[in-house]
């Protein structure tokens, strides 16, 4: 199964997110931008931008595939190719100024995490894993522990 355009556009889609994010994060309004969404959990014009750049960028290239983002929630049949937008992850810490947050996104096909992609704004960082390829940064394998056992 080849992920390549798939693979292409998420890297593509969380980078631009993560621009947005960062470009904005001085900007933020942290006294009244915060919207309450639950009881732990809270909303900003942020991740609803962010949203917008994630979602338009993969409805253009994938027309037929359903997504579930944090924001807009289930759009379409959920089976086949769902992609899954987290555009701000780590809304809390933007909100109170901490610069760890991400843009995240994943593709699920056919009920089956097939790959992901997160982009740090701060430190520029993309984070991928595809499939039967591995985890990648940038173009960094990256390796997991080569320990059996964890005391």
């Amino acid at each position: 199964m080849s992920l390549v355009k798939e693979l292409k556009v998420a890297k593509f889609s969380a980078v631009k997110a993560s621009k947005y994010l960062k470009n904005n994060f001085n900007k933020f309004d942290r006294s009244s931008g915060v919207k309450i969404k639950g009881p732990t959990q809270i909303q900003t014009a942020m991740d609803l931008g962010a949203e917008k750049i994630i979602l338009n960028l993969l409805k253009k290239s994938f027309p037929k595939a359903s997504f579930w983002s944090e924001e807009a929630g289930k759009i379409g049949k959920q089976d086949g190719d769902l992609w899954i937008v987290d555009p701000l992850d780590g809304t809390t810490n933007y909100a109170l100024g901490l610069k760890s947050y991400c843009a995240s996104i994943a593709l699920a096909r056919n009920g089956k995490i097939v790959l992901g992609v997160v982009a740090v704004p701060d430190t520029g960082q993309l984070f991928w894993a595809e499939s039967g390829k591995g985890a990648w940064e940038g173009k960094k394998k990256l390796q997991g522990t080569k320990k059996s056992k964890l005391d």
